[in-house]
């Protein structure tokens, strides 16, 4: 019983570690996107666009499962670690090469002969990002969460600033390609401090054949994850014009680096803890629904935050340029919060090995996707893609979490409930906000729109929390509590 509460503990300081890194890494990524909104135009979007469809396509060879294989199998992590770490410098080199041939059949294919160099600069990435995830793996096995998200600031900061100084010097979409080559390997070099093997080519083709079969199921997993999240790009590429690409792209990124940051959080802190976990269902589900809970407060939080202040944002700090990407932004932004509860619910069917469940709900949510795009676009181009796209993500993260938690012995009574408490209190708040911007816009460059717009932003979120507390005050409880002992936990170490 120790054990399970000892692991339930770690899941809210992990999570609350997680939110604390999201802001920071948001803080450095909304400075990123401030800059290059004033340097880049529309149809550079466009191409990043594209480029992180590339990069999709190779998902599955740069992330090949073997992080995910060595958690699930902790206690026999010296002995499989060793064969795995040269897997993965094998499966890198394999994505790198493959990215680069994908690069030229999509400068083909959307008539734009640069694509094939921005995408063969982010191939020599592939490599790293392939060996980084051995390293992950033994920091999630040890749960040291403090250090991971330490490493992930000082990476967002590097990138910040080799993407802001090379598009100021004129290097464009070429940006985006450096900043993710230097910020890949120093990740690597900084993961260093954790031992792990030294990557070899001493893995016989058996050796690499049998990996490759108990991986198989995550390689297909990562690969639609990623078509599932950037899908929508390849799709509208080919159905809107570049300069609205451009505008989906900026809008889009604007909020979704929220639920990326959460995300890859969700991953690297619960997965471990879930597996070790899953002996002990109670423990388990109690442990799922705290964690629930928790990310959906806090995602919560952040997207009353856009929903309500981004819009005057955007026109204020870059004047009127990027105003059309504003209904892409408050689109997602509305179900994003449902949504996030799509990858703590693919955690827990990762953590008792669903690899074909997972691999079927990945494929309905790439299709999904892809088509909501599509359809969208068809009726009305960029406003359309984006309210299409945002509903589609709001129906996948309930499918996922709905199976998550029947796996876990949970049932429609549990779901209902849970959806009620959660969604509720965001809604009404966030109805209330999209209501006040649309009838009495604050799109004036004065201090008391800012002021206005802050203030509606900050009453949202008010009475959001006061909703919460009054269907779950053990939720905010237990995020005040967790803060509290951060604060004081940071608080000697800053009067040495």
């Amino acid at each position: 019983m120790r054990k399970a509460q000892s692991f339930g503990a770690s899941a809210t300081s992990g999570m609350m570690w997680v939110s604390i890194s999201v802001l920071s890494s948001k803080a450095l990524l909304f400075i990123m996107q401030i800059v290059l909104g004033f340097i880049l135009d529309v149809r550079d979007y466009g191409i990043f666009a594209v480029v992180s469809v590339a990069l999709t396509l190779v998902a599955g060879l740069q992330n090949a499962g073997v992080s995910k294989m060595l958690i699930q199998k902790q206690d026999q992590y010296q002995a499989l670690v060793r064969n795995y770490t040269d897997f993965a410098l094998y499966m890198g080199i394999i994505g790198a090469c493959v990215l680069v041939a994908i690069g030229r059949i999509f400068s083909s294919l959307y008539h734009n002969p640069e694509l094939f160099y921005v995408v063969g600069l982010a191939a020599v990435s592939v490599p790293f990002t392939s060996l980084i995830s051995i390293q992950v793996a033994r920091f999630s096995i040890d749960l040291r969460f403090r250090e991971m998200f330490m490493i992930d600031f000082c990476v967002a900061a590097t990138n910040l600033v080799v993407v802001i100084v090379s598009a100021y010097f004129g290097a464009r979409y070429y940006s985006i390609g450096l900043g993710l080559v230097v910020s890949t390997i120093v990740r690597y070099l900084l993961n260093m401090r954790i031992p792990t093997p030294m990557p070899t080519f001493g893995l016989s083709m058996s050796e690499f054949l049998q990996i490759l079969g108990q991986v198989k199921w995550l390689i297909i997993t990562a690969f639609l994850t990623g078509l599932s999240q950037q899908g929508d790009y390849f799709v509208l590429g080919r159905a809107i014009s570049a300069e609205s690409l451009g505008y989906y792209y900026f809008g889009f990124q604007l909020t979704a680096n929220i639920g990326q940051l959460l995300a890859q959080g969700i991953g690297n802190t619960l997965f471990p803890i879930f597996a070790a976990m899953r002996q002990d269902p109670q423990a388990l589900n109690r442990a799922f629904l705290r964690a629930s809970s928790v990310i959906h407060f806090a995602c919560s939080t952040l997207c009353l935050g856009v929903v309500g202040f981004a819009p005057w944002l955007m026109h204020f700090v870059w004047h009127g340029k990027w105003d059309m990407a504003a209904v892409t932004a408050v689109a997602i932004a509305l179900t994003l919060p449902m949504r996030m509860l799509s990858p703590i619910g693919c955690v827990t069917l990762d953590s008792f090995g669903k690899w074909r469940l997972r691999t079927a709900l990945l494929v309905l949510d790439a299709i999904s996707m892809m088509l909501a795009a599509l359809l969208g676009a068809y009726v009305d181009d960029l406003r359309g893609a984006s309210i299409a796209v945002a509903l589609q993500r709001l129906v996948s993260g309930m499918v996922d979490f709905s199976f998550a938690v029947r796996v876990l012995g949970g049932g429609a009574r549990d779901i209902a409930g849970f959806a009620a408490r959660a969604f509720m209190p965001f809604w009404l708040p966030a109805a209330a906000l999209v209501a006040l911007n649309h009838t009495q816009p604050l799109l004036a460059f004065d201090m008391r729109s800012a002021i206005l717009s802050a203030l509606r932003t900050l009453a949202a979120i008010g009475i959001f929390t006061a909703m919460v507390y009054s269907v779950d005050r053990q939720l905010i409880k237990e995020v005040s509590g967790v803060l509290r002992k951060l604060v004081l936990r940071r608080a000697p170490a800053a009067d040495r």
